[in-house]
């Protein structure tokens, strides 16, 4: 088992400062985050926001690496028009307790537990509820962080629909993304090592 090295937490505001400053004023520029990829290595952690085109919508993405030795699986979306069919037809949605999340949002995982304590954060919760569209996922890193990482690992994976146009807007969906990755942190085996 690897050595557990900085938790995400203890960093964040850190990777938000960094944000902002590398960010910062370039959100007025509709084609900054269309053309650019702001990687941002601090301490332990690799933290890559960016943008990409599909079927004629731009998604923003938050991305970050983490040896995930528990194989932890989480996949949370808006349900949408499709969710109650995807669900009739026998597709999993956890239930964490929360009535607004409950039927907002799909959600999957093969660990409740974790799921269910990544909710108890009312402030997490009233985010997520303001948001329309919103993809939370753990998933394989598709060979994205293979040149600078040897060894296999999972990311923690968020995306909304869209260009993110302003700094408020993107301190919401980071905030979104730090709580997620703190709380894997502090409560499973999801670390990074350089």
């Amino acid at each position: 088992m690897k050595t557990p090295k900085t938790r995400f937490s203890l960093i964040r505001e850190a990777v938000w400062e960094r944000i902002s400053k590398g960010i910062g004023d370039n959100l007025l520029d509709p084609g900054f985050l269309t053309n650019k990829v702001l990687q941002l290595d601090i301490q332990d952690w690799v933290i890559t926001i960016d943008s990409y085109t599909s079927n004629g919508i731009v998604y923003t993405r938050f991305r970050a690496p983490f040896f995930n030795d528990e194989r932890l699986s989480i996949k949370i979306f808006t349900k949408g028009k499709q969710g109650n069919e995807m669900k009739f037809f026998g597709m999993q949605d956890i239930i964490v307790g929360y009535p607004d999340i409950d039927e907002k949002y799909i959600i999957q995982g093969n660990k409740k537990e974790i799921l269910r304590g990544i909710f108890g954060n009312a402030s997490l919760r009233e985010l997520m509820m303001e948001q329309e569209e919103l993809l939370i996922q753990v998933k394989d890193d598709e060979s994205w962080f293979k040149e600078s990482i040897k060894e296999p690992v999972d990311e923690l994976y968020v995306e909304v629909p869209y260009l993110i146009k302003d700094n408020e807007q993107l301190e919401t969906v980071f905030t979104i993304f730090s709580e997620i990755l703190s709380f894997l942190c502090n409560n499973s085996a999801a670390y990074f090592v350089k």
